[in-house]
């Protein structure tokens, strides 16, 4: 298995764990409620999604070429 989803696979599963706890705490707020009457708490939803997207696609690459340096020496 892969060393990077073997560290990351427990912090990951952690925070998709509370994530519904999180939403459920900050319904209350009048700023989330008015996104989402507008339909633009989607949006937001999809940028904070493509950010995370892209810092694990960052991560995974990182975790490549650190592994090629590590095999060349």
């Amino acid at each position: 298995m892969n060393p990077f989803f073997k560290h990351s696979a427990k912090p990951l599963f952690l925070i998709f764990l509370a994530f519904p706890i999180f939403s459920n705490a900050q319904a209350k707020n009048t700023l989330t409620d008015l996104l989402r009457q507008d339909g633009k708490i989607w949006v937001v939803i999809a940028v904070i999604s493509i950010i995370f997207a892209g810092l694990i696609y960052y991560l995974f690459k990182m975790n490549q070429r650190i592994n090629n340096i590590m095999k060349r020496k």
